[in-house]
């Protein structure tokens, strides 16, 4: 069953949502709602997913403010007006 969930980007990626930082998705997962983002705005996807399809090392995943590993994040349910959250590190100096 899946879910009327928002996912917020982070602003370095909102350039690829339309300058959206929250996008509303259906998915039943929280791997389902990065996917269902990614297909939403496909120019996104090369920045979540390395050439392998994993999640790129630099990002984080977040269902309602808790960590989810990638290796979780594909059995992590999501209930109705959830909140995904994509972490983006940045260095430098």
């Amino acid at each position: 069953m899946t879910a009327a969930v928002d996912v917020r980007v982070p602003g370095l990626l909102a350039r690829f949502t339309g300058g959206q930082r929250t996008v509303s998705v259906e998915a039943a997962t929280v791997a389902g709602a990065v996917e269902a983002l990614a297909e939403a705005h496909p120019g996104l996807a090369p920045h979540l997913w390395d050439g392998d399809g994993s999640l790129r090392p630099h990002l984080a995943l977040f269902r309602n403010g808790r960590a989810v590993t990638e290796a979780a994040a594909g059995e992590a349910a999501l209930d109705p007006g959830d909140e995904v959250v994509v972490l983006q590190a940045v260095s430098g100096g």
